[in-house]
């Protein structure tokens, strides 16, 4: 994108035309010789040159857009998989503690069993619970390891093997007032900003082929000589459009235009609907 808007900083290229015209009299052996050469430039119009700038301009701002929705996404989903992975490890901790105490509980109700003060129900019961336990905390465990990796992939694989997270779940902060929600969102959401990013740069397109169906400029310089004579010429034409009007490039940037409108206006009600 930052190529295109240096491109259109740029000035168009100079044409340069070399040319050698042999002449021979019918009704005498006279010859001549004449040389030219010729330098032609498309003079970039004002409202054209402008126009350029912009349309590249909004290009920019697009890229921009979009990747500050990719950086923004990319931190989501690392802050998602932190929390995730801190709930994963709170969870495992949780349910080992609770396998450890039915552990001692399993082994103090086979002593009073053994020992005729218990009964052997009870024993089993407490087997069952323990197996069951012992089955949910490799489960959270199996959890969390998967979790961990998947932040690690996340980072590059930048972190060390089997890390852990220090800390704990904290209590989220009271959410704000729903108009005060929506204007955040609206002004804050990366989806909502590449579509106004679009809309803008079709507006800019839209506003770029209008200019081509204006008249454009050129100029030209020309210098010829023969035997006896030498001439140079410069001029300034302009280029008006009777047949080619651009019709086609009109209506295919007025619908991209309308279409990105369309898109924003939905992507806008969506924010709005989620808050």
């Amino acid at each position: 994108a930052r190529g295109g808007l240096s491109s259109a900083r740029t000035p168009p290229d100079v044409t340069l035309i070399l040319g050698r015209a042999d002449s021979t009299d019918r009704f005498s052996s006279l010859s001549s010789r004449d040389t030219q050469a010729a330098l032609q430039w498309d003079l970039p119009a004002p409202w054209h040159y402008a126009a350029s700038l912009r349309r590249a301009g909004a290009e920019v701002d697009l890229a921009l857009a979009e990747r500050t929705r990719t950086v923004i996404l990319l931190r989501a989903s690392a802050r998602r998989l932190v929390g995730d992975l801190l709930a994963a490890q709170e969870r495992a901790l949780i349910l080992s503690a609770q396998r450890d105490f039915l552990r001692d509980l399993s082994a103090i109700t086979a002593l009073r069993v053994k020992a005729g003060e218990g009964r052997e129900f009870d024993r089993l019961r407490t087997l069952v619970e323990l197996e069951r336990m012992e089955a949910e905390a490799s489960r959270a465990k199996a959890e969390a390891r998967g979790l961990g990796e998947a932040l690690a992939r996340l980072s590059g694989n930048r972190l060390p093997e089997g890390f852990t997270l220090e800390g704990r779940l904290g209590i989220p902060p009271d959410a704000p007032e729903t108009q005060t929600a929506a204007d955040l969102a609206a002004s804050r959401n990366p989806d909502l900003r590449v579509a106004v990013s679009r809309s803008l740069r079709a507006r800019q397109e839209l506003s770029l082929q209008k200019t081509a169906a204006s008249p454009s400029l050129f100029a030209s310089a020309e210098r010829a000589r023969d035997v006896g004579t030498r001439a140079t010429t410069f001029s300034v034409g302009l280029r008006v459009p009777l047949w080619n009007v651009n019709r086609g490039g009109l209506r295919t940037a007025r619908a991209d235009f309308v279409l990105a409108g369309a898109e924003e206006e939905a992507i806008r009600r969506q924010v709005g609907a989620r808050v």
